[in-house]
């Protein structure tokens, strides 16, 4: 009779064991779906306020900084030359 006790104890021991391990299993993916979650959101509200302009050419320029600055003085100059100097462009 121990014997069939241990061996109940044994498979009790294993089978929590399987259930610990599905558990951090399903908790992992959780919290990496959760951290791609925030990560779209936050880039969703990186580009809430980009601007597309058809037919303007994109800066040629390797480094993001000059990128920035030539798309800013691109768009400068068309709001320029519709009359719309006062409009404030934010980075």
């Amino acid at each position: 009779m121990t014997d069939v006790k241990q061996t109940v104890e044994e498979l009790s021991q294993v089978n929590n064991s399987k259930q610990e391990t599905v558990k951090d299993y399903v908790e992992r993916a959780v919290k990496g779906k959760t951290q791609d979650t925030r990560d779209e959101e936050a880039d969703r509200e990186k580009r809430k306020t980009n601007v597309i302009v058809h037919g303007l050419p994109e800066s040629t320029a390797t480094n993001s900084d000059v990128r920035l600055t030539d798309d800013v003085e691109a768009l400068t100059t068309m709001l320029q030359e519709i009359n719309c100097e006062k409009s404030k462009l934010n980075k």
